[in-house]
């Protein structure tokens, strides 16, 4: 986690059994259990106000501009949906897509 750089942890978002990692200057945030320090969940987030974005690539060709349809065009439906987001279920992995005005506002990346 070194190499992410600056981090904020958070050990009462889901306190006791987790302890939240942000990577504000990066646009990645994870999610750990705090007994083995596993990664749980990848948060990559968009750039908005005013505060910076992931700057890599995205799975499948993605790119934070863009709209609902065009992820849906890009993977697929989505095995779940609700009205900010999409998720693709792959065994006990999750791919989620979240939105905000439009586009895409962070991908997470949940495993079981």
């Amino acid at each position: 986690m070194k190499t992410l750089g600056p981090v904020k942890v958070d050990k009462e978002l889901g306190a006791p059994e987790t302890i939240y990692y942000i990577f504000k200057a990066q646009g990645v945030n994870l999610l750990t259990e705090s007994t083995t320090n596993r990664v749980t969940t990848l948060f990559l987030m968009a750039s908005m106000d005013g505060e910076p974005g992931y700057p890599g690539p995205l799975p499948h060709g993605l790119s934070f501009s863009m709209t609902r349809d065009q992820v849906r065009q890009a993977i697929r439906a989505p095995d779940k949906f609700k009205p900010f987001y999409d998720a693709w279920e792959q065994g006990s992995h999750i791919f989620r897509v979240e939105y905000k005005s439009g586009a895409i506002k962070m991908v997470m990346f949940m495993g079981g």
